[in-house]
C-alpha cells in the first residue's frame, strides 16, 4: 500500500496545477474575446453618420486656368468635420492619354494653383460663411468647392470628380465637357 499512498500524493498536486492552469487559460481567453468584443463596439461607435453628395459641377476658366466648381452637401445626421481632412480626385482624358490627379488642399482662395483644391463657401440657405471660420459641415449644410486642374480635358471627355472622407465616406459625380 505503501506504493499506492505515494503515486496519489504524487497525482493530486499535478491535478491540482493542471486545474490551475485550466482556470488562467480560461480567464485568459475571456479576456480576450472581452477586448475583442470592446473593439467592435468602439469601432462602430466611430462609423460616420454623415453622407456627402455632390449636387452640382461645372467645368469653367474663371480662375486663369481649368477648373471644376462643385457643390457638396452633407445629407447624413451629423457634422462632417475638417473639410482639409478631404480627399479630391479628378480624372479625365487629356492629350488622348489618361489622366488622374490627387488635388491637395489650400486654404481659400480665388486664384487658379494647379493640383489644388479649397472651399470658397459655406452656405447654410441663403446665408454664406466663410470655411475659414467654419471649417466644417453640419447636416444640410453646403460646400462650395473648387478644384483647380493642371490641364484641359479633352473635348467631349467624361470627367469624375471623386471626393472621399478619412473615414471612407464617398461621393462622385461626373459632367462631360
Amino acid at each position: 500500500m505503501g506504493r499506492v499512498a505515494k503515486g496519489v500524493s504524487a497525482l493530486i498536486p499535478g491535478l491540482v496545477v493542471t486545474a490551475l492552469l485550466m482556470m488562467v487559460t480560461v480567464l485568459l481567453v475571456a479576456g480576450v474575446l472581452d477586448s475583442v468584443k470592446t473593439a467592435v463596439e468602439l469601432n462602430q461607435w466611430r462609423a460616420p453618420r454623415y453622407t456627402m453628395r455632390i449636387t452640382w459641377a461645372n467645368l469653367i476658366d474663371a480662375y486663369g486656368g481649368p477648373s471644376i466648381e462643385l457643390r457638396l452637401v452633407n445629407e447624413g445626421s451629423e457634422a462632417l468635420y475638417r473639410l482639409e481632412a478631404l480627399e479630391v480626385i479628378v480624372s479625365y482624358e487629356s492629350s488622348g492619354s489618361r489622366v488622374v490627379e490627387i488635388l491637395r488642399f489650400k486654404g481659400k482662395t480665388g486664384s487658379w494653383t494647379p493640383g489644388y483644391w479649397s472651399v470658397l463657401s459655406i452656405d447654410v440657405g441663403s446665408v454664406k460663411l466663410d470655411p475659414e471660420s467654419h471649417p466644417y459641415l453640419r447636416p444640410g449644410e453646403e460646400a462650395l468647392i473648387v478644384a483647380y486642374m493642371q490641364r484641359w480635358p479633352d473635348a467631349g471627355t467624361l470627367i469624375t470628380v471623386t471626393i472621399i472622407s478619412p473615414e471612407a465616406v464617398k461621393a462622385e459625380f461626373s459632367l462631360v465637357r
